[in-house]
């Protein structure tokens, strides 16, 4: 178990890594300088980031929960903390874990990249984003979500300068926007023929916009359109 205590800030000015074999506990902030000041979580059990992580230059954040894939590591980020951020600015952001929840109905978190920086979230479970307005994830390249059963984007949605693709073995909630300003969207449900579920779908409660946007539900055949 790794744990960083709340108050204590950790400022690096190259590569940071964080490997455990049970549990991580980030409670405040990484703040990262230099070109080549990538960051690194990795756990087999659970992770749970309570507090800012701030990168710059191309520098990469990765953080896996779950790293032995024994569907036994959550990644938790803004549960009992809110408004916190997750920055990088031409690197990328990966989210992974078995389930991924980015905040609740009462606190938040951003994960932004402010340069050409892509994000990407692969959970083995579900990756839900929480209600609260403050949960949002910005791109400014694309985003990727791939996760093998549901995926609900809350909150106050994501926005990509580039291409935005959502694929889920199961349901696919969309109740915030979903924006590419300069690319398209994709988002397929139901890929998983062998788990066919009533609640294998696509729903919409919010503005889905792009040069082009394509919904597929896999499992019926059914293609929603453009």
């Amino acid at each position: 178990v790794v744990t960083q205590t709340a108050g204590d800030t950790i400022e690096v000015d190259g590569p940071f890594t964080i490997d455990a074999s049970t549990s991580i506990d980030l409670n405040d902030a990484i703040d990262v300088d230099g070109v080549t000041g990538n960051v690194t979580f990795d756990s087999d059990g659970g992770i749970t980031i309570d507090g800012n992580i701030a990168l710059d230059g191309p520098s990469n954040l990765t953080i896996t929960a779950d790293a032995d894939v024994s569907g036994a590591g959550d990644l938790d980020i803004a549960i009992t903390t809110g408004g916190l951020t997750l920055t990088a600015v031409d690197g990328t952001i990966t989210l992974v874990g078995y389930d991924i929840y980015l905040g609740d109905a009462d606190s938040g978190s951003l994960v932004t990249t402010t340069g050409s920086g892509d994000v990407k979230v692969t959970a083995g479970n579900d990756f839900t984003m929480g209600s609260n307005t403050t949960n949002q994830i910005v791109s400014g390249g694309k985003i990727t979500i791939d996760p093998p059963n549901d995926v609900t984007i809350d909150g106050s949605g994501m926005t990509a300068l580039d291409d935005i693709s959502i694929v889920a073995d199961e349901a696919i909630t969309i109740d915030a926007a979903v924006t590419s300003t300069a690319g398209d969207v994709t988002m397929t449900a139901a890929m998983d023929d062998a788990t066919d579920e009533a609640n294998d779908d696509l729903a919409l409660a919010a503005n889905v916009s792009g040069n082009s946007v394509t919904f597929q539900v896999e499992s019926d055949g059914t293609d929603r359109g453009e």
